[in-house]
């Protein structure tokens, strides 16, 4: 700084000086990574004492050292946005403790998680370089190996119960990491089972499950299917919420509904909608979306009529007549709906009765 502030050329030269600071720390990075490569292919063909000509209790510290120097350097490749660099790093500081003669807690989880990182830095370069399969195949592979590494750490006969919250956040973020891959090869199967692994997960929240969804809406390639899985899953945990964020949840009932792919599926929707307006404590839910969903669902159930389908208007009508009582907006107008619920209810009534009286005179 004192320099720049004597030469005002030296605040310009400052990028490029720090552009070639960043470019030799990657080389040497890369160098380190090739070193340590060989120390983990030494290691895994003489053996551990072999290679260290230390007893166990010392080998083991060595190794240790090696692991941790692969650590670090990984996640300082990770600062300069060097993400092959810490992909390689990360999964050699995995190999190296694996080559411990046994594996405690803090090894495994320490192990999962640069196994973790890795598979994070792969989906980046291919992020930055769709061409790269390799960074693809690499973040699959780094993926399956940090659920090993989980499943060492989980309790019970199945394995399928977490030991720890963070645990539980750690093997939410690897089903994450899966998803992006199987949307990158584009495999529908994975995505749903794994959509599905989420929606069950307690430590995937609402947002991770919006923002799937909005993944699942990106060019080129869409997949409406999944995205509404993905939004359904948002919407009950939010309701299921001890403190639930209702702009989000009315953002998610409204996107629903605007993407619902039936006729039977926005009416079921909108009685969801109903039960969750009449639970909530008076004003929790904004207005303006309460408003939205009272006139769009009483607009439907007229849409219906002009069509002589009484029977669906009128379950359309029932519930935005239902939802009043959270809508004040549109409280005045109660009378009118009752009136118009009534008139449609007796119209289906005739219209059941001359469908009978039809199928009498065909028999």
């Amino acid at each position: 700084p004192a320099a720049a502030a004597h030469d005002p050329g030296a605040a310009q030269q400052q990028p490029s000086a720090t552009a070639a600071a960043v470019a030799a720390a990657c080389q040497s990075l890369a160098h380190f990574s090739e070193v340590l490569s060989r120390v983990s292919m030494r290691v895994r063909k003489l053996g551990l004492e072999v290679f260290t000509a230390e007893k166990e209790a010392a080998a083991v510290q060595q190794l240790d050292w090696f692991s941790t120097c692969a650590w670090n350097a990984g996640l300082h490749a990770v600062e300069l946005s060097d993400y092959q660099g810490a992909a390689v790093l990360m999964n050699l500081s995995a190999q190296l403790m694996s080559e411990l003669p046994s594996l405690g807690p803090k090894q495994l989880k320490q192990q999962r998680m640069a196994y973790t990182i890795a598979a994070s830095a792969g989906l980046e370069v291919h992020r930055m370089a769709p061409e790269h399969q390799g960074s693809l195949r690499l973040a699959n592979r780094m993926c399956q190996a940090a659920a090993a590494a989980a499943s060492k750490l989980t309790c019970g006969p199945a394995g399928s119960s977490v030991t720890s919250a963070a645990d539980g956040a750690a093997e939410a973020y690897t089903l994450m990491l899966q998803f992006r891959i199987a949307l990158c090869t584009r495999n529908l199967d994975d995505m749903r089972v794994l959509v599905e692994k989420m929606v069950a997960h307690p430590c995937v929240g609402a947002d991770v499950l919006h923002k799937l969804h909005h993944m699942c809406n990106e060019e080129p390639h869409k997949y409406p299917d999944i995205s509404a899985i993905a939004l359904e899953g948002s919407l009950h945990k939010l309701i299921s919420s001890n403190s639930p964020n209702y702009e989000q949840m009315a953002v998610v009932l409204r996107t629903l509904l605007q993407k619902a792919a039936s006729d039977a599926a926005r009416l079921k929707l909108y009685r969801e909608a109903c039960g969750i307006l009449t639970t909530l404590p008076l004003n929790a839910y904004p207005e303006p979306e309460a408003a939205w969903l009272v006139s769009t669902c009483w607009n439907r159930g007229m849409h219906h009529c002009k069509f002589d389908r009484h029977a669906e208007a009128a379950g359309y009508m029932q519930v935005a007549v239902d939802m009043l009582p959270a809508c004040s907006r549109h409280a005045a107008q109660k009378s009118a709906m009752l009136q118009q619920l009534s008139k449609t209810l007796a119209s289906c009534g005739r219209a059941a009765l001359a469908d009978q009286r039809l199928s009498i005179s065909q028999g």
